[in-house]
Formats: C-alpha cells, structure tokens, sequence
C-alpha cells in the first residue's frame, strides 16, 4: 500500500479554509440568508479523488480537496441529502434524500443542476443511489428500486418487492443491494439477475444496525450498529467470518478503503478505529471530534496529495482529514455543519445574532457579512438538554451531560441517546456573552429540567424536582420558589416580556402561569393544553397552539370568558416555535409534518384570523423563532442545523 503524504502535504493541508461566502445562494422565497451548512449524513470521493461531496440536512455541498473551498448545491424543495452518487468520470453527481421527491444530477464542471427525475409523490424519496454506466439505480423509501436511463430521463424498469428499509446501500458496482431490517434480517438483491434473498444473521444479537458497508470486491459486507461490534459477512458463504470488537459507543458509520486492505469506524464517543482487514484487528485509533461521528469516507489512493488519507464528518460540525497509518489528523478542512441549532437570539443594535448548538457551543454571527465571527466553546457537552439566552443576548445559560450520546437518524426526523458508564449531569451555567466568562451564582448548585432568562436580564428561573427557583441575576438573591407538586415531562418555560409572569407547560396538563411578585397565590390556568405558547409582546395575552387552533387568552379576563380563536390545522409535531409579531397584529408558528418530512413556519393575522403566507426552507423540526429588536427581521432556527433570516417587512405585506 503506498501514501502519498508528505511533509509538504502536511503544511498544504493545513492552510486548507472554505472558500466564498454562500449564505445567499439557494434561499427560499422571502429568505435574506441562511447561517450555517447542515448537519453531514453522507460523504463520497469522486472517482479522481478531487472533490468531495457532502450531503447535509439542508443540500450538497461540493468541496475541491486541493483548494479546500466549497460550493453549495441546493434544490428547489428543501429536503435532506441521504443518497449520493458519482458517474464513472466524476463529472455528474447524482443526489436524493428525505422530503426531496425527486433525484438531481449536478454537472460538477460547472456546479450547476442538469436535470430532475421526479419519484412520482410528495412522500417518496431517494435512499440510495448507484451508477452502472448510462443506468442510474434508485432505491426509493418503501421498497421500490427503478433503473433510470440518464439520457432519455425515463424509467427501464422498476421493483417493489426489496424489504431492507434501513442501512440501504449499493455495492461499488451497483451489482448488488443490501439492506437491514429491524428484527436482525440482512436482504440482498442482485440487481443485475433481479434475485432477491434475504440472510438472517443473529436475530436477538444483531438488532438496531446503524451502518453497512461493501468491500471493493463486493464479496464482504460490514455491518454494525448498537452492540458495538462490527461484523464482517461473506454473503456468498452466508456466515460471519470476523468480529471487530473495541468501540465502547455505538457505531454510527463504516467505510472500506478502496484497496479494501482498511476498514474505518465512527462511534457516537467521538472515536474512529482503522482497521487492518487482511490481519482483521485495530490498526490504530482516530481521536479529535468532540461528538459523534456521521461519516466516513477514504480518498482513492494515488490522487495528488492526499491518496488514501480518511476524511470524517461529526456532529461537531468539523471535516477533519487523517493519516490512516498514524495517529495524525491533517487538517480540520471544513467547519460549520453543524447538527441542531436549539435557540438564537440577536443583540439590541442588529449586529450580532448569537446560536446555541445541541452540544451546548455558542456560535457568534455577523449580521452585516452573515459570516460566523467565533464560537464559545467552554460551555459545551456531550448534550445540552436546556439552553437559552437572554433576549438582548447579553446571557446565556446552560445544562447538559457527559457521556450521554446523541445518535442523529439520518434519513428521517429526530435522534436517539446512548448513555455511558460516564455519564454525568452538569451543572445550570451562566455566561457573560460579551466577555465569555462564566457567571458563578447560586444555580451552580442545581440541575436543570428547562431554565428560561427575563427579559431585563435580572431574573434566571431553573425547574428543578418539582420545584421553579428564580434568582436575581446579579446579586444571586433568591426571588422565589414555587412548589408546583408532581408534574410529568415540562415541554417549556417562558417569562412574560415585562418579567411579570411565569408560565410553564406540562405535557399532559393545561398552562400554567404564575406571577412571580406573589408565588405562593394559585397560578391562572388556561382553559387549554399546550403544544407550545407565546407571551403578546405586551404581556397581557397568551397564544396557545392546541387541537389544530392559536387560543388568545387574557391573562387578566375573567375566566369564563371564551378566548378568540385561529384556526390552523396544524397538527402533528411541534417545538417552541409560536411568536407574536412586536406590533402584536401577526402570530407565527412552525409545522411539521412527518410523513412528508417537511417544516414550515405558518404566518396568521391576529384580526382576521387568516393565514398570510406559509415559509418553506428548513429540513427538519424548527426549534425557535425571534424576532429582531427592530421587528425587520424573523429568525428561524431547526435541527437541521441551520438559521434562516426572513425579510419580515415583505412577509408581513402579503
């Protein structure tokens, strides 16, 4: 096996940066810029070794190893990018993925779109792809595969009857299909005899496979998942002829050098292995992420500089390259995927617009460049369950976990959480934004089931065992401590814009909303149960979003009286995304809808009760909505790791 690494290649690599400012490109309808690249799902070498392409929640991006800049490529319908594939040239890119109803081939010459191959509905979707010569494969979430002839654009032929519906890959020829089950099943089709058979393989060991992989020769397939093991398949043999074992996490990704002599492993404990598939044992591990990897990929050996070198996509939203022989890592060559922005707020002059990532990090944005200008990182984890800032976003605080690992479910919404043998709560922190020192008060003694900030700054309020404690910001004097008995899941907690009242809202009970002057006198409670809420900018009304309608209720009316209604219909899953316009005429709330896989932010007049316009361009789950100080600008944030910044004075207009 030979490297191409040398001395010069390391001092190359290191001045490797992303190129051009692309916040601009893409946008949706109403958009001013989009902060952020999206979480990475997929990485794939081009035959020749010199671009690589990442898909993300959000789209591809096109990256030149050798210059290390990198454009954007995005659709006219937001979706996730799951399903890469390149022509044997290198030249065409194929790509597809969750709420995407269509497959896109990209001319990498020019970064521009050739062409669309529409899968037929708003609930289909790419899984995977593969070229064989003029023949593009599609597998197409819920079995279906389909030969498409990439010059005539039509379908050859198609099937329905695969059955692998997770981990979906093709063998590097396209020759074969494999997929897992969730009772343990690996299914093989042969896409070129068009027979399918299935294996089973451990059925009470081998539940939950997060990864497959083929080797170059398509006669192994690796597969591993959350028993920590990888396990080497003769599919032919039907028989396990190795296991790998070492990761102390689940295994989140696998991926087979292109001489198959290596074989790489991601975790969610942010550690890769290189494995030497000839002797079958670790060759060496891979440590510098601060979370879980999503993806691996080799470079193609004897492509200029960096032959053979392992590029790894984390949850951190960090590219790194590695020396696969050497613990060595080359180069951190791209940054800003991250995964899940869970809050934003913006300063009180338009200048900065500060996000809190899951992992707890505070990344800190230009809105004049729209470019990242820094990033705290002395309050992240491993997660961070509760973070918010105070609304001129002069604070920040925190609480989160170590050894409590988030698992990202490419290919549809949400994640799942491994715990470790370390696992550990963190305590409440609070953060001076403008200094980036830590705050030391009381609620250094305290854990956090959600926390909220005033808006003046002065207060801090922490759920914690059934209790609300509040405390003065500067003095750390306790200003009150609410007993509210035994609750179940608390899905949020906000102070009314004038720091007068409290609400908190529990998942199977009606709102609850408490005057902090007087803790100790019943709460008013609301006549509804909440999907989520909003304080009016005034503080004398309360929206709450429940059965498909906005409620307005007074806080101050009598309580029999009935609250005006919005209708909406929206259903389903929802964050904290509701918020009154600041001239409290318009009310703006999130929608997402899981069959599709889309998001959209809903905008309705108060008045009226009719719905203006509806906002499409996040991939997954939005999680907060803000709006500037001057009322220009709505942001939106989700977990598809993104911030988009919307003209609200165009909005508000139609």
């Amino acid at each position: 096996m030979r490297f191409f690494i040398t001395l010069i290649l390391l001092t190359s690599l290191n001045q490797f940066s992303d190129g051009q400012d692309n916040t601009q490109i893409g946008l949706p309808e109403g958009a001013i810029a989009r902060l952020g690249k999206g979480g990475i799902n997929i990485m794939r070498f081009s035959p020749d070794g010199k671009r690589l392409a990442v898909g993300t929640d959000i789209g591809v991006w096109i990256y030149n190893v050798e210059e290390g800049t990198g454009t954007p490529l995005y659709t006219d319908i937001p979706g996730q990018v799951n399903a890469l594939a390149y022509t044997d040239d290198g030249k065409v890119l194929a790509s597809g993925g969750t709420g995407n109803p269509s497959i896109q081939l990209w001319d990498l010459e020019s970064n521009t779109k050739l062409t669309d191959f529409s899968l037929g509905g708003e609930y289909k979707y790419a899984v995977a792809l593969v070229f064989k010569g003029k023949i593009l494969l599609c597998y197409e979430k819920g079995g279906k595969i389909s030969y498409w002839n990439i010059d005539s654009g039509f379908i050859s032929s198609e099937l329905t009857r695969f059955r692998g519906n997770d981990s979906v890959v093709f063998s590097p020829s396209g020759n074969i299909l494999t997929g897992t089950d969730s009772i343990g099943k690996i299914h093989i089709y042969e896409t070129s005899t068009k027979e399918h058979y299935s294996i089973l393989q451990d059925v009470e060991e081998r539940k939950d496979l997060l990864c497959v992989a083929f080797s170059p020769d398509e006669k192994i397939i690796a597969n591993a998942g959350k028993q920590k093991t990888i396990r080497l398949l003769d599919y032919n043999e039907n028989k396990v002829i190795s296991s790998l074992e070492g990761h102390s996490a689940d295994i989140t990704c696998v991926a087979y050098s292109n001489d198959g002599k290596l074989l790489a492993s991601g975790d969610a404990n942010k550690e890769i292995i290189v494995w030497d598939t000839v002797k079958q044992k670790e060759r060496i591990r891979l440590k510098g992420h601060r979370n879980t990897i999503n993806a691996l990929a080799f470079a193609p050996e004897g492509t200029p500089l960096y032959g053979m070198c392992l590029a790894s996509g984390s949850a951190d939203g960090t590219i790194r390259f590695w020396h696969p022989s050497i613990d060595k890592e080359l180069v951190t060559f791209a940054s800003g995927h991250n995964e899940w922005v869970k809050t934003i707020a913006f300063d009180k002059n338009g200048s900065i617009l500060v996000s809190a990532n899951f992992n707890g990090s505070v990344d800190y944005w230009s809105l004049k460049s729209y470019r990242e200008i820094s990033t705290l990182y002395e309050s992240e984890c491993d997660y961070a369950s509760d973070v918010t800032f105070s609304p001129d976003a002069t604070l920040f605080t925190c609480h989160g976990f170590k050894g409590y690992k988030v698992i990202f479910n490419h290919g549809r919404f949400g994640y799942s959480i491994q715990i470790l043998d370390n696992f550990a709560h963190k305590a409440v922190q609070l953060w001076s934004l403008p200094t980036g020192k830590e705050l030391i008060g009381p609620w250094n003694n305290t854990t956090s089931h959600e926390l909220v900030l005033s808006q003046n700054t002065q207060k801090l309020a922490v759920y914690e065992s059934n209790n609300i404690r509040g405390w003065h910001v500067e003095t750390g004097v306790e200003l009150f401590n609410i007993d509210i008995g035994d609750t179940r899941f608390i899905e949020d907690m906000k102070f009314s814009p004038d720091g007068k009242w409290l609400a908190l809202d529990e998942s199977s009970e009606k709102l609850k909303v408490w005057n902090v002057a007087t803790p100790d006198n019943p709460p008013y409670i609301s006549k509804y149960q909440a999907k989520a809420f909003a304080f009016s900018p005034n503080s004398q009304i309360i929206a709450i979003l429940s059965q498909g309608n906005i409620y307005l209720e007074d806080i101050n009316s009598p309580a029999d009286d009935e609250p005006k209604s919005i209708t909406t219909n929206l259903y389903g899953l929802f964050s904290k995304g509701l918020v009154f316009s600041p001239d409290n005429t318009i009310v703006v709330a999130s929608r997402e809808s899981i069959m599709s896989m889309s998001s959209k932010i809903k905008v309705f007049d108060v008045e009226s009760g009719e719905e203006i316009v509806s906002l499409s361009g996040h991939t997954e789950p939005i999680e907060s909505l803000v709006f500037s100080h001057d009322g220009k600008v709505l942001a939106s944030c989700s977990h598809d790791g993104t911030i988009l910044l919307w003209d609200w004075d165009k909005i508000s207009k139609k």
